[in-house]
């Protein structure tokens, strides 16, 4: 399989779960407000990681994260119908922990610059 189309099949799978989150399409108490950043697939289109920003404790960041690898089969069964795909990727959710870490490195470089005097 090419790889343009492992990364369009990306795109459209990170569209799909965010507007069934955003619509109300899963109805489970443990996510809380999920934001789908991207999804990588294998070239073999067989498997897809879904990356996800979450906000909370980390137990309610736990939770979402198991509650959106409890709803998996559903949201793959759902994107093999929408996108007319014989067989859909297995999803498998991590969470993307780039924006703490961006904020993270902000809040030293400020505190850096305090000390320094810039």
């Amino acid at each position: 399989m090419s790889e343009a189309r492992a990364l369009r099949v990306g795109e459209l799978i990170q569209r799909e779960i965010a507007s069934i989150l955003s619509s109300g399409g899963l109805k489970d108490d443990r996510i809380g407000f999920v934001t789908i950043t991207g999804a990588d697939v294998t070239s073999d289109l067989r498997e897809a990681t879904v990356f996800f920003v979450t906000h909370g404790t980390d137990a309610e960041r736990k939770a979402s994260a198991e509650a959106l690898a409890s709803h998996a089969g559903r949201l793959r069964s759902h994107i093999g119908r929408v996108m007319k795909l014989h067989h859909a990727p297995a999803l498998h959710f991590r969470e993307d922990r780039s924006v703490d870490e961006g904020d993270k490195i902000d809040r030293l470089l400020r505190e850096v610059r305090e000390k320094e005097g810039w």
